[in-house]
């Protein structure tokens, strides 16, 4: 395969793959430059880590050690970014969980474990029968953001990462 269309590939499998996959290492960095000037600068500036919410710091797997979650961009210049998620369980071998559009409006950020109710349980959303009304974490996890708006949990249970919409 030619090596300029191994990232486009990884990325279609990442987007319909059901299970965890490791993340090409040609994903990249977000550069600060990138978000200093976006439609939400200013919201960035709040988070207290200095990363302009593209990356959390957990202890996601439950095993006392520090994990990392980042957002990183498919190609240099570009606003695909896929949520990718490091456990120090597995050497620091990267999880991609979650593929999308527009960088400039998602983040993300740590949850602490405790209970949280589900949007569909809150009436929001799409009518579900299969809604899941509320998960119980014992362990960190991790919220993918769009400013101002929706937000996803994902957390890691039975060695797999879950996902779970937390607002509409």
């Amino acid at each position: 395969m030619d090596k300029h269309l191994l990232p486009a590939a990884l990325a279609v499998f990442f987007v319909f793959c059901t299970t965890a996959v490791v993340a090409s290492t040609e994903l990249l960095e977000v550069p600060p430059d990138l978000l200093a000037h976006g439609p939400n600068a200013q919201l960035r500036a709040n988070d207290k880590t200095g990363s302009g919410y593209t990356k959390a710091v957990g202890d996601f797997d439950g095993d006392g050690e520090v994990d990392y979650a980042t957002l990183k961009l498919e190609t240099a210049g570009g606003s695909r970014f896929l949520l990718v998620v490091a456990l120090s369980g597995e050497g620091g071998k990267e999880r991609v969980l979650k593929a999308g559009e527009n960088i400039q409006a998602m983040g993300i950020n740590t949850v602490k474990p405790g209970s949280y109710k589900s949007a569909c349980s809150q009436g929001a959303g799409p009518a579900a029968s299969n809604c899941t009304l509320a998960v119980n974490m014992a362990k960190d996890g991790v919220s993918l953001f769009t400013f101002e708006s929706a937000a996803n949990l994902f957390y890691l249970e039975d060695g797999s990462f879950k996902e779970i919409s937390l607002a509409d």
